[in-house]
């Protein structure tokens, strides 16, 4: 099996365990020295590695959302990066950043690059169609 074939299934079983809400196996997808070059509200730590605070955004969002589910739309590899365009959606049941509980499922999509590095995500880059909090606080779905 390729290398590209390897990081691919491993994006995809990352954002399964992710949706499965097991933070502990989700982290694990992630080397020690991981660096996020996009960290959005959620990924802002209040210090530690940039891992620390990956597991504090997992901590934080599986609090706020239930029915998690990613869906891979595109990916593309090469050499030992990965690109995918991945949808999600969930259902806002957790009070996030002090907006209450809503009930409402939202939906979002982003373009995000991984790089691997003998089977790790080294590094991530991310563009997010709308924020988190945006999302909270529009009346759309």
């Amino acid at each position: 099996m390729s290398v590209q074939v390897t990081n691919k299934a491993r994006l995809r079983d990352l954002l399964a365990a992710s949706d499965a809400g097991d933070i502990g196996a989700a982290l694990t997808f992630y080397a020690p020295d991981y660096i996020d070059h996009d960290v959005t509200e959620g990924r802002q730590g209040a210090g530690g590695t940039p891992l620390e605070a990956l597991g504090d955004a997992f901590r934080l969002f599986s609090t706020a959302f239930s029915d998690t589910r990613h869906m891979i739309r595109d990916v593309i590899e090469e050499g030992d990066r990965v690109a995918a365009r991945i949808s999600v959606e969930a259902r806002h049941t957790g009070t996030l950043w002090g907006i209450a509980p809503s009930g409402r499922i939202l939906r979002n999509d982003s373009i995000v690059i991984y790089r691997f590095v003998d089977g790790q995500i080294r590094e991530r880059w991310c563009r997010e169609r709308r924020s988190t909090r945006s999302l909270l606080e529009s009346r759309e779905v």
